[in-house]
């Protein structure tokens, strides 16, 4: 990401295509959006985020979020059982059970935000890039990973939000639709605001909910 000057209490930063997903689904037609360049197309359209002065947390690496917790088992009454001490993604994908989750061994808000705050300009920020392509539209799909949500009405380790662009058989962009937990907003290109081609994203301060407005 490139920080971009502070703005109404705003801190804002754009979001450069840093990983690729490898699940991308690529149509095979020669012509059209579907032959472009992922990662051309990636930052083409890559969202500016506007945090608030007061937020803890950025986009991290889904790295940072594995080294520095533990796998867990949850049982029906309750209990827990460690599984893996020093999980990987690579033995993770060897867990399927919705019984199994991730425990930062930090536990608390001040001791993971302190312990991020300490790495942050280290680790830097990401987006994880996934395209989705049909015979009309392209989907690309900016995934964003954060260490904690504490926003007013959630308070949880590690939070996942995305940005969804919507491009027709031309390449051309015509809607953006934004995540907000279980929810969402989506609007049409010519109501999005825009830094040119980069759609602007207004995050909530400890929820990281995404918006199109402040």
């Amino acid at each position: 990401m490139t920080a971009l000057p502070r703005q109404r209490g705003f801190t804002a930063l754009l979001v450069i295509l840093l990983a690729l997903s490898s699940t991308g689904y690529f149509a095979l037609s020669p012509s059209g959006v579907q032959a472009a360049n992922p990662t051309a197309l990636g930052s083409t359209f890559a969202p500016v985020l506007h945090f608030t002065s007061g937020e803890k947390f950025y986009p991290t690496s889904v790295d940072y979020l594995i080294t520095s917790s533990i796998l867990r088992e949850r049982f029906s009454n309750g209990s827990s059982l460690v599984v893996d001490s020093s999980p990987s993604p690579s033995t993770l994908g060897t867990h399927n059970s919705t019984d199994f989750y991730l425990d930062n061994r930090l536990s608390t808000l001040d001791a993971i935000t302190s312990d991020y705050s300490s790495k942050a300009s280290t680790l830097g920020y990401f987006t994880y890039i996934h395209l989705a392509n049909s015979s009309s539209t392209t989907v690309i799909q900016y995934w964003l990973f954060y260490a904690y949500n504490n926003g007013p009405l959630n308070d949880h380790q590690g939070d996942l939000e995305v940005v969804e662009i919507f491009l027709d058989s031309s390449g051309s962009p015509f809607r953006a639709l934004y995540s907000q937990h279980g929810a969402g907003e989506n609007a049409a290109w010519s109501e999005v605001d825009k830094v040119d081609t980069h759609t602007v994203v207004s995050v909530a301060e400890g929820s990281q909910a995404h918006y199109f407005r402040p």
